[in-house]
């Protein structure tokens, strides 16, 4: 089975329904990576990390949001109050 031939057929055809036309011949090959010094491991590790530390941040500004959606709604001067923790 030629994995690269029913894909352009189905691309082709994907086309033809929506009514575009193809703009550029399909590559024979897949294009090859030079980058010498690339670790995809490390990348993905940096990308997981900034994708915890900006759930941490939405999780600790919680309170403030569900706070101002909701309860400075009802009692406005709960504002200017700031609770302790301890």
């Amino acid at each position: 089975m030629d994995v690269k031939a029913d894909d352009a057929a189905c691309s082709q055809t994907s086309m033809d329904q929506l009514g575009v036309e193809a703009t550029k011949p399909h590559m024979d090959e897949f294009p090859k990576d030079l980058r010498r010094a690339f670790d995809p491991v490390a990348r993905q590790l940096r990308q997981v990390k900034e994708l915890n530390d900006h759930i941490q941040l939405l999780v600790r500004d919680s309170d403030r949001t569900r706070d101002a959606f909701f309860l400075h709604k009802v009692l406005p001067e709960l504002r200017t109050c700031r609770g302790t923790t301890t």
